[in-house]
């Protein structure tokens, strides 16, 4: 069976534990429903609900909502309720609550201008009320984007040419959970020489926000920005820099998502030269501060990488999603990469079998990935089959600042008089959240 313009989901169950374990798919991919620019959110249960529009052009929105499990929860609904011509309804965005409530917004001009729209949902898929316009300043440019916290209440923001043809800036609207606007429309950038576009949402539990957008310069050149705010949408600090093109790269489609304590993380396609366009983050502490320095998301490099999403899960773990081509045709697949937010520590053994009173070459690898600066002694503990440890390396304590990692090698002498058979090698790690250490195991064979 064939479907015109349908698009498949594939659910995928984290397994938020070490960082090693992999996504593993629950179920097979399965049909959601006939359109393109499909958006989901999900709320505090794993129950999630997908929108999407019916064409390129635009043209209906719909949505549909599932349980955890991936099976349905009702059938398709129609989010828009305009049905006279001419009107495109397009770029829908969604957000959920931790109880499953829902606000959907989108651009749509069925009035001869493009202006913001939104619907709410209750938790059962109901309609709370009907369509309502978001914008108060008629003829916005659209392109918008939503967040919700934890109770429901939201925020939607959006590109506007409130301040005059040819000047776009990013404007935003606060609600609480029933939908009524708390105080007006407020300018996000405070900067506004240039072009602002392509804003992106996220809000923590307690509905503190972070907007991050392009800023078009002269030429070709874009930087990002940043501005977060308090619950009550003051603005927390100034606008900050997340990345700028005098960096060496050429950057584009930002996209950020927020855990509930605050930090942040903000993915974007940037471009070190020709046909290396790649995927790239930075996180950030609930203060606003970088945690290490920039890294890239994606290790396939033969193509472009395009277009990224990220979202992150209650303990702050983050899954990052991207368009990439699978061959020289063109033909695009989308790819993914998970990242733990705890901290992280390995050991390993070079070779599998080694003679007593020799020399056990060891790498070690500690990261720190948590807001806090952390200082922790380290040490290796080596022991043999019966379970009793036998030789013990201790390093003094190491202050890790938030993104350190330690990644060495060291040499550990073993004791001449070792018995033959399995020892485990222990890396032990006092006090850093997310990891106690890791061990790994080799033989001892003494000559005959």
């Amino acid at each position: 069976m064939s479907v015109s313009r349908g698009f498949l989901v594939s659910l995928l169950l984290c397994l938020l534990g070490p960082a090693v374990a992999l996504a593993q798919p629950v179920g097979p991919e399965f049909l959601v429903g006939a359109g393109t620019a499909p958006r989901v959110a999900s709320d505090a249960s794993g129950n999630f609900v997908v929108v999407w529009q019916a064409s390129n052009y635009g043209g209906p929105l719909f949505g549909r909502r599932y349980y955890s499990d991936g099976n349905p929860l009702g059938d398709e609904f129609r989010v828009d309720t305009y049905t006279g011509l001419p009107g495109r309804q397009r770029v829908p965005r969604v957000a959920s609550d931790a109880s499953g409530n829902v606000i959907v917004v989108w651009e749509s001009d069925h009035t001869g201008l493009f202006n913001v729209y939104g619907q709410q949902y209750d938790s059962a898929g109901n309609p709370l009320g009907g369509n309502f316009q978001v914008n108060t300043y008629t003829g916005v440019y659209g392109s918008p984007a939503v967040a919700s916290d934890a109770s429901g209440n939201f925020v939607v923001v959006w590109v506007s040419f409130q301040y005059g043809p040819g000047n776009l800036n990013i404007m935003g609207q606060r609600y609480n959970s029933g939908g009524n606007p708390l105080s007006g429309e407020f300018r996000v950038n405070t900067y506004t020489s240039y072009l602002s576009n392509s804003p992106t949402v996220a809000s923590d539990a307690k509905g503190n926000f972070v907007v991050v957008w392009e800023r078009h310069l002269v030429g070709d050149d874009i930087d990002f920005f940043g501005q977060r705010y308090d619950s009550g949408g003051n603005p927390l600090g100034g606008e900050f820099v997340v990345i700028a093109h005098e960096n060496g790269i050429n950057v584009r489609h930002p996209s950020v998502a927020s855990e509930p304590s605050g930090n942040f993380v903000v993915v974007w396609q940037g471009d070190y030269g020709f046909n290396d366009e790649g995927i790239f983050g930075q996180r950030y502490d609930s203060s606003g501060n970088p945690l290490g320095v920039n890294f890239r998301v994606n290790t396939y490099t033969t193509f472009q990488q395009q277009t990224p999403a990220v979202a992150s899960d209650a303990s702050g773990n983050f899954v990052v999603v991207w368009r990439s081509p699978v061959d020289e045709w063109g033909n695009n697949g989308v790819f993914g990469q998970r990242f733990s937010a705890a901290c992280e520590a390995s050991v390993q053994v070079k070779g599998d079998v080694h003679a007593p009173g020799s020399t056990l070459p060891v790498r070690i690898h500690i990261a720190h990935k948590r807001p806090e600066t952390v200082t922790v002694p380290w040490g290796l503990s080596l022991i043999d089959p019966e379970g009793r440890v036998v030789a013990e390396r201790i390093t003094e304590p190491h202050t890790f600042e938030p993104g350190d990692v330690v990644d060495v090698k060291v040499a550990l002498p073993l004791p001449k008089d070792l018995e033959g058979g399995t020892y485990t090698l222990r890396l032990g790690v006092n006090g850093m959240a997310g990891t106690e250490g890791a061990t790994t195991t080799f033989q001892v064979m003494r000559a005959e």
